[in-house]
């Protein structure tokens, strides 16, 4: 008898295998680009969550992972989210993230304003991203010509050009380049890594704030969720946005503690952080539904610099986009 209960046992625990035992619970996949973004994540890397794996990846591959299902959470460019909605891509935003961390650093005094940047060239890591598209909104808001070119022209500014952002810091270093528009942490770190030769000397969402009345820098980055996760895991997300919320200044008070959570999850980029870094990154939490103009504020924005070929948003969102806050209800 004891012989076949042990079989029943056994037979009912493959089936379970199989079948998953009626078991709803579903891995879920959170991935984070290399940088700032990650930084956010650092607590809940660090403390774990069950049925969670945390992945950080190249900025430059972060839409693949979303594009492809790989990812049920990510943080992503919130210009990059839109765009990838407005194809059809099954995704909607939980919420902005990081309202900005891009600075201005360069070799020198700080610039009174952006006009003394006139005859200079600026360097940023690839065109039509991010950092050059607000920039390039910024010197048009404070009637500035531009032109994209490495080579100083008078009276405008001329914009060039990298492909990664050891190029700037190398650049600045050697005296080959005067100023770049970089993200935190390497804008805090490029005075260290160019032996003082250049320092951080503007902040980009200061400027932003001033051209366009926010308060609150610009939504840089986002949490965006796969809606077919969402439909099945809604408390998984409720809770996983609580978490994040409470957790996403973390790294401001244990800086040592969020870099080894976030190498462990694959970050190479981050070389240091600390509590002015951290801070730097202007991290934290607002649901989307409630900066829903903010973002389609910031969305027109970068349509307006946009050159040929560049499709920074491409169609204006709905507002089945824009997700209220889960922890709310």
């Amino acid at each position: 008898m004891k012989k076949l209960v042990t079989a029943a046992l056994a037979a009912l625990l493959c089936l379970c295998m199989l079948a998953g035992c009626g078991d709803k619970t579903q891995k879920a996949h959170i991935y984070a680009p290399d940088g700032a973004p990650a930084i956010g994540l650092a607590k809940l890397m660090h403390d774990g969550m069950a049925d969670t794996q945390f992945t950080v990846v190249a900025p430059n591959t972060i839409g693949g992972h979303v594009l492809n299902g790989d990812a049920d959470i990510a943080i992503m460019p919130t210009n990059a989210a839109a765009l990838l909605y407005g194809k059809g891509v099954d995704i909607a935003m939980l919420g902005v993230t990081n309202f900005g961390s891009l600075y201005l650093v360069g070799v020198g005094e700080t610039p009174d304003s952006l006009a003394a940047l006139k005859g200079q060239v600026v360097y940023s890591i690839g065109q039509g991203n991010v950092p050059d598209l607000v920039f390039r909104y910024l010197l048009k808001s404070a009637g500035i010509e531009y032109v994209l070119s490495d080579i100083k022209q008078a009276d405008k500014v001329s914009l060039a050009y990298v492909s990664e952002g050891t190029e700037i810091v190398g650049g600045l270093k050697t005296g080959a380049m005067q100023y770049g528009v970089v993200s935190e942490p390497a804008a805090t770190m490029v005075a260290k890594q160019t032996n003082n030769a250049a320092q951080k000397l503007l902040s980009i969402q200061t400027l932003y704030e001033s051209a366009t009345g926010s308060t609150h820098g610009f939504p840089q980055a986002a949490l965006v969720v796969k809606k077919s996760f969402l439909k099945n895991n809604a408390d998984y997300v409720k809770n996983f946005t609580a978490a994040f919320k409470a957790g996403v200044a973390w790294a401001e008070s244990e800086p040592d503690a969020a870099l080894a959570a976030i190498k462990a999850a694959g970050s190479t980029a981050v070389g240091a952080l600390n509590q002015s870094i951290a801070k730097g990154c202007n991290l934290g939490f607002t649901a989307a539904a409630d900066c829903k103009e903010q973002l389609l504020a910031f969305f027109t924005a970068l349509q307006e610099v946009a050159q040929t070929g560049e499709t920074p948003v491409g169609k204006l969102p709905d507002d089945a986009f824009f997700l209220a806050d889960p922890t709310a209800e």
